[in-house]
């Protein structure tokens, strides 16, 4: 398939949800949006991921930030793996949401359908168990040695309740970091800065001066993250990762890490070197474009669904 022009007449007219709406009604063009933007993603990112793999042979390449339907994404676990392993990476972290609309409940599922993958399924990609947090403050991420997918050890997930009820005010960054370390689990700080696509007066990402009040704590950060990509223009001494964001799910990729390769994927992301890739698609020069595009395709996904709920 040739890559399209994304500049051309078709790409801006394609975003206009107005004249598509028109000419081609709202479901017919949830369906064509998404077969259209995956079919893209497929080329670049499988590209992109063979290029970075020359440059770092020995290393592990893979995308440390997805979601599923068991949070605010859009597919399933399965449907996530196979489209990761259709662009050549080695693992993903999915990393459903915890908040005041994701119960720990609906995580222990995710886990449940991953862990099914992990013992049953004859796959090369490798996964680990992790979740996303809200806080006060903004999301934090922990990602969990491999043994967490055993049922004996859901009882140390429950530390991370922090909701019993939409009223709940949340946890603070500390209470969060030292429920995680209790646990022993590992901590990235996703899209740093960030403000919301939908609710740009949301903050999302945790802030330039609490990442740096908390460097100790804090084992890696997003430097690329396809959501926000303003978070590229942040700078911090701290271990530097590429994750999608990804939740409506065919941009499973759109950033990624180059990770040192020591045997357990725990210990390679949580010790070894990394590079963080974005590749061109992702670029400064088509993000106000990419984040349009997203930005059409959520529309959409609320007009057909009311009810779905991106955090």
């Amino acid at each position: 398939m040739k890559i399209p022009n994304l500049k051309n007449n078709f790409s801006q007219s394609f975003l206009d949800t107005t004249l598509i709406e028109q000419r081609l009604g709202i479901k017919t063009f949830s369906s064509v949006a998404r077969w259209y933007l995956e079919e893209i993603c497929d080329i670049i990112i499988k590209k992109a991921v063979d290029k970075a793999r020359e440059k770092h042979p020995d290393f592990l390449i893979g995308d440390s930030h997805v979601h599923t339907y068991h949070s605010d994404g859009r597919k399933s676990v399965k449907y996530c793996v196979n489209v990761a392993e259709k662009r050549g990476l080695d693992f993903i972290l999915i990393t459903d949401h915890l908040g005041p609309f994701y119960p720990i409940e609906q995580l222990i599922k995710s886990i449940t359908d991953q862990r099914i993958i992990v013992e049953n399924d004859n796959k090369k990609i490798k996964l680990l168990p992790a979740v996303e947090i809200s806080s006060i403050k903004g999301h934090v991420q922990a990602f969990f040695p491999q043994e967490y997918y055993s049922e004996q050890y859901f009882s140390k997930l429950e530390k991370l309740r922090y909701w019993e009820s939409l009223d709940t005010k949340g946890p603070s960054l500390k209470e969060i970091f030292k429920s995680i370390n209790d646990i022993g689990g590992k901590i990235i700080i996703p899209h740093p800065d960030a403000m919301g696509i939908l609710k740009p007066k949301k903050r999302y990402g945790v802030c330039p001066e609490l990442i740096k009040e908390y460097k100790d704590s804090i084992n890696a950060i997003e430097q690329y993250n396809s959501m926000n990509p303003d978070s590229m223009n942040l700078e911090y001494d701290i271990t530097k990762l590429g994750g999608s964001d990804s939740h409506l799910n065919f941009d499973i990729g759109s950033c990624f890490s180059a990770v040192e390769n020591k045997g357990d994927l725990f210990d390679s992301i949580s010790y070894g070197k990394t590079y963080a890739y974005a590749p061109v698609f992702f670029s400064k020069h088509n993000k106000k474009l990419l984040n349009k595009a997203i930005w059409t395709y959520m529309t959409i996904s609320k007009k057909l669904n009311p009810n779905v709920y991106f955090d």
